[in-house]
């Protein structure tokens, strides 16, 4: 397998160099193209908050709420799911999606949950 080095979040081609797959960080700046929100009466929410990216390609962040404090619990790049736990920890949460998740009504943001890449390692057992 060839090994490619981080292509950063400046504007880049879209896609791995190494094998051409678009599960890579935004190219350039993230876009909001919209949002969903669900909510039950009980305070238990979610929000699902839409952008593309500079290329054109489309990532989708969620967030699971309970009253005002707020969790990503997934993301989408080009429709692939990708563990929100390694994605924040190597690029941190996208400034926009900030914004958009405290015009919501989110006054705290926690981390997302570490046991993400535990969850998906049983899956695949």
């Amino acid at each position: 397998m060839e090994a490619y080095t981080y292509i950063g979040s400046d504007l880049h081609n879209g896609h791995c160099p190494a094998c051409k797959k678009h599960c890579v960080p935004p190219a350039g700046k993230l876009l909001v193209q919209g949002q969903t929100t669900w909510q039950s009466p009980n305070g238990l929410g979610r929000l699902w908050v839409y952008t593309y990216d500079e290329r054109g390609r489309p990532f989708e962040f969620e967030v699971s709420v309970l009253n005002t404090v707020g969790k990503l619990t997934g993301i989408k790049m080009d429709g692939i799911q990708v563990d929100p736990n390694r994605f924040v920890s190597l690029l941190g949460l996208p400034e926009v999606i900030v914004e958009e998740i405290t015009a919501a009504g989110v006054t705290e943001i926690q981390e997302p949950d570490k046991s993400y890449s535990n969850r998906s390692k049983d899956r695949s057992a």
